[in-house]
């Protein structure tokens, strides 16, 4: 190899590396953020199922995957996501969290048990256009309670919530809430709770349930109100709506992510 040669092989050599370092540095001008002593950190986590998560490589790349949602990619290392998932299996870990825009990243995984669900629905239609605590189901909203029950049937819920007046206001249980989440609770064989408002079923679900399944019946009010005292940032207005199913996971009590999904009433 002539003295031409080796200079040019250095060259490239030394281009590569001050490409790489650049790349890198720029990286870490853009993602680098320092926590001060008085800041907490905000979480965001991703749920997973245990029975479905995997490993896949897409796009040459190897991820980690719970049906259609990418839960973490590990680049080209096949290794260190065939181990994660491993791990995931034996300790049983059913989410996993960061905190966003730290460089470099903090990630963690939550065990299942960590894990408290929170289902919330709006109760389903009722028979007459009136806020009084008697009202009870239109036939359509029974068929939506029948259909939610059938929806929840394998979900492990075990703790079912509806609402009730105030004790200066008579202190009765909303028919339309109650009646909303029965079906469920008659066929578990589970009796059903009741709260007022919204800032004291979430200090219940928070002090009382940690790691457990809970199904809750709001109002077009509540539902949001709730939504936002478990954590859940802007939730939507649900104000001429009945088909709105909420299910917020708390992981260690914390930090809350949102699955927004909508059910519709059975045919039959």
């Amino acid at each position: 190899m002539n003295r031409f040669q080796r200079l040019y092989r250095v060259g490239v050599l030394v281009t590569g590396v001050l490409l790489v370092s650049t790349s890198y540095a720029d990286q870490s001008a853009t993602k680098k953020r320092t926590l001060s002593a008085k800041e907490v950190p905000q979480y965001e986590c991703t749920p997973f199922d245990l029975d479905s998560v995997r490993v896949l490589k897409l796009n040459r790349r190897w991820k980690l995957v719970d049906k259609n949602v990418v839960v973490h990619d590990f680049g080209y290392r096949r290794k260190y996501a065939e181990a994660t998932l491993q791990a995931i299996r034996q300790n049983r870990f059913s989410g996993i969290c960061f905190i966003p825009k730290v460089f470099p990243p903090f990630i963690f995984f939550i065990p299942q048990t960590q894990v408290t669900k929170v289902v919330v629905v709006r109760h389903a239609e009722k028979s007459v256009n009136s806020n009084q605590v008697w009202v009870p189901l239109s036939p359509q909203g029974q068929k939506r309670a029948e259909t939610l029950a059938e929806i929840l049937d394998v979900s492990n819920i075990n703790v079912v919530f509806a609402t009730k007046q105030f004790p200066e206001q008579g202190g009765e249980p909303y028919v339309r809430t109650m009646k909303t989440v029965s079906d469920y609770a008659d066929d578990k064989e589970i009796d059903i709770q009741f709260y007022q408002s919204a800032p004291e079923i979430v200090d219940i679900i928070r002090e009382q349930y940690k790691g457990q399944s809970i199904l809750v019946a709001g109002h077009t009010s509540t539902v949001p109100m709730i939504l936002e005292g478990l954590g859940i940032a802007s939730p939507p207005s649900i104000v001429d709506e009945f088909n709105n199913l909420f299910i917020v996971f708390l992981f260690n009590n914390n930090a809350a992510s949102m699955m927004h999904l909508k059910y519709e009433t059975h045919s039959d």
